[in-house]
């Protein structure tokens, strides 16, 4: 559903925000013991600024001349591509 509306990354806030209020609600109404309803609150601000680390976040990229964890394989004596002849 959240996937076809146009929120261009800001899902992740949405969700949050729907969750505090979701929980300050329950708090309000009686329906959820205070601790839930904290424990709901303090994931939905994790969730965000995980998020907003994420979107500030560069991709990584390689520099030429880098080497790629394939490449940083052991090899044995035998299998090694350098050591044969």
């Amino acid at each position: 559903m959240l996937d076809k509306l146009p929120l261009n990354g800001k899902k992740t806030y949405v969700v949050a925000i729907v969750t505090v209020i979701y929980a300050v609600c329950g708090i309000l109404l009686g329906d959820m013991p205070t601790n839930e309803a904290m424990m709901l609150i303090a994931g939905a601000l994790g969730i965000t600024t995980i998020g907003h680390k994420i979107d500030k976040s560069k991709p990584i990229t390689m520099e030429l001349g880098e080497t790629t964890f394939a490449e940083l394989r052991t090899f044995t004596p035998n299998e090694d591509p350098s050591l044969q002849e």
